[in-house]
């Protein structure tokens, strides 16, 4: 493949080479072939060849074989632990501690304060007067004629006819239906309550406090401290390689290569440069087989020792007091207030409504449409221009002195006492209690975790290889032999 793209990059530059003198010499050939018919002879017509070398572009298939990976379902028999309890009688040792009492030393510190003579420095601030000349403007006003234009507003009587609604008033009848009320007085029989109290003998329950010893039995929880296999199921990273064929564009570097920058020249076959900078190369389109990591996680489960605390009951039993209520029945009159009702007679007033109708004398106001003449006053605008004299600012620098007030500060040193505190070691001794650990045999019945081996059958996906055939259009150039346009045929003569 190499040598096949060397050689169509040397057609290449060679028919361009080729071309170029075949344009750089048209003029010549031209004045040869069309003037010197009739004075030169036949072997000096044209000094070009009659046949050229033309590149032309070729495109074969070329076969290549890629792998595919495909999915095919399978059984896989894998082992796997089931975790069951037992029983077992477990020798444990538990560590006692005797409390007892010993001597021991101790070191702490005591301050102790020291007065020390220590060096400060102070300022001494002191205020110094100085002049300082400072730049101010005044304004200064001045005056100038300037023509100015402006608008002048004449006002003139126009005649307009106007349409106006007048008001005309007008007294008319119409009668009005009023209402009003009359007080009428009833006598009505009515059903009123009274309340009436009476005295009822009723048995309360009144709850009373007895209070006796009796043993109680209790239980207190000791702390125990165990070790057991807890199953964990831990993620651990599993990396398959997946490959396949690519199509990629290496440089190789061709010492025999030339850059002629013809157009046919600068690209190859694949569509790339052919110069890298200033070391001559080629660009060759390559299939190469790559393969790339896949990560995936698959779980395992581990047995881990794991240390658990359990509270174990221990009963005891206590004399306490215990407090029971004991109902007792008391009789209590109770008073009850019923309602005993009776009858009475009632005054009650009602308004009784009365309609009536009243002729009243109402104004009615018209609008009636008249036609005026009018003179209305309309404004003319006018444009008058007249020399105006203005005053105009002016800022005029000048300088003056200015009085400041400076700020000077002088150090000075000055000793001053200090407080120093220093801690100091003190020794003491002091009785402390102290805890002697002390071993103890026991033997305990606990449920101990035993795996027990299971072998199942699980389905999975297997990646088969397969290899695919597929056809890659490959260009190339080929050099064609064609009559040269720039020669001629050559005339008879006359």
């Amino acid at each position: 493949m190499t040598a096949r793209v060397n050689g169509v990059r040397w057609a290449v530059s060679a028919a361009t080479v080729v071309l170029s003198l075949a344009w750089s010499s048209t003029a010549s050939a031209t004045y040869c072939g069309a003037t010197c018919y009739n004075h030169c002879p036949p072997a000096v017509v044209c000094s070009l060849p009659t046949t050229i070398q033309v590149p032309q572009i070729v495109t074969d298939y070329v076969t290549v074989c890629d792998t595919v990976f495909d999915c095919v379902p399978d059984v896989e028999t894998r082992t796997t632990f089931r975790t069951i309890l037992e029983h077992r009688q477990v020798p444990i040792t538990r560590t006692v501690f005797d409390c007892s009492f010993e001597p021991r030393t101790f070191t702490k510190m005591v301050p102790h304060c020291e007065i020390v003579p220590k060096p400060v420095t102070k300022f001494n601030i002191r205020f110094e007067h100085d002049v300082v000349m400072k730049t101010c403007h005044r304004v200064e006003y001045r005056y100038e004629t300037v023509p100015v234009t402006r608008t002048v507003f004449d006002k003139q009587l126009v005649t307009k006819v106007v349409t106006v609604n007048l008001p005309h008033k007008q007294m008319v009848q119409k009668p009005v239906t009023r209402t009003r009320f009359h007080r009428v007085c009833e006598i009505k029989r009515v059903v009123r309550h009274r309340p009436v109290t009476e005295y009822v003998p009723v048995t309360v329950t009144i709850p009373r406090k007895v209070v006796t010893m009796q043993p109680v039995t209790k239980t207190r929880y000791v702390k125990e401290f165990d070790t057991e296999l807890v199953p964990v199921t831990r993620l651990r990273k599993v990396v398959d390689y997946v490959g396949g064929y690519e199509q990629q564009a290496v440089a190789v570097s061709d010492p025999n290569a030339t850059c002629h920058g013809g157009l046919f020249s600068m690209f190859n076959a694949c569509g790339l440069l052919n110069c890298c900078g200033s070391v001559p190369c080629q660009i060759v389109c390559q299939t190469v087989y790559v393969c790339k990591p896949i990560e995936h996680c698959c779980p395992e489960t581990v047995m881990v020792p794991k240390t658990v605390c359990r509270l174990v009951p221990v009963p005891y039993t206590s004399v306490e007091p215990v407090c029971t209520i004991v109902p007792e029945p008391v009789t209590q009159m109770k008073p009850v207030t019923r309602l005993v009702p009776y009858e009475c007679d009632v005054p009650v007033v009602k308004m009784v409504p009365e309609n009536y109708t009243d002729i009243v004398t109402v104004c009615e106001v018209t609008m009636v449409p008249t036609q005026q003449v009018r003179c209305v006053p309309v404004c003319v605008p006018r444009q008058v221009t007249e020399m105006v004299t203005r005053k105009v600012p002016v800022h005029i620098p000048y300088t003056i002195p200015v009085p400041v007030v400076r700020k000077v500060c002088e150090p000075y040193t000055v000793v001053v006492p200090t407080k120093v505190v220093t801690c100091m070691p003190v020794t003491e001794t002091r009785i402390v209690p102290v805890k002697t650990p002390r071993l103890i045999q026991d033997v305990v019945t606990k449920c101990v975790p035993v795996c027990v081996p299971e072998t199942i059958t699980v389905p999975v996906m297997r990646k088969v290889p397969r290899v695919v055939e597929r056809q890659i259009p490959v260009t190339r150039c080929v050099m064609v032999t064609v009559p040269n346009p720039f020669c001629p045929t050559p005339q008879p003569q006359l």
